[in-house]
């Protein structure tokens, strides 16, 4: 995260509630969790999820900066930080879709207007298909996992093959 980051022009509110015309959709295939040091969001409120993703970051990275944040507000505070000060998002961030009852898709609006180069996962226990309907509907870059997290599948997502 030593980048300099350039503001799109938008405010982080409207990012936030999802009122831009325009998403950018693109998803880094080629990403390498598994290549080289990475920066890692992990946006969970459950704190067993959490450190499941902790171990298997570790599994297969032990240089990589784990952060992880335990709500929506927690979230929104910390990309808002990296935005004002002008620096780069994670490589990766791990995003639950329901926070403290708020629709984590909100968090993936910020990554999708001021980090594109952010590959986003969204893992949740809810019905699929539902999610990821909206995802699509949002035309959101993001990737989506469902819990119980299937160690293989999130490998393959984060590795970018």
């Amino acid at each position: 995260m030593n980048q300099v980051h350039t503001s799109p022009g938008i405010s982080v509110s409207d990012a936030y509630k999802g009122d831009i015309a325009n998403w950018n959709f693109s998803v880094i295939d080629d990403l390498s969790l598994f290549e080289a040091d990475k920066d890692i969001l992990i946006v969970e409120d459950d704190l067993s999820t959490t450190k499941l993703f902790k171990v298997l970051i570790s599994r297969f990275n032990e240089n990589a900066r784990v952060k992880s944040l335990g709500s929506s507000e927690e979230a929104r505070k910390y990309l808002t930080y990296l935005i004002e000060q002008g620096l780069d998002g994670p490589n990766v961030a791990l995003i639950d879709y329901n926070l403290d009852g708020e629709n984590g898709l909100l968090i993936c609006h910020l990554f999708d207007v001021y980090f594109p180069e952010t590959k986003v996962v969204v893992v949740s226990s809810m019905e699929p298909e539902d999610i990821k309907k909206q995802i699509r509907e949002k035309r959101l870059g993001v990737e989506f996992v469902a819990k119980p997290v299937d160690q293989e599948k999130m490998v393959y997502i984060l590795s970018g093959q």
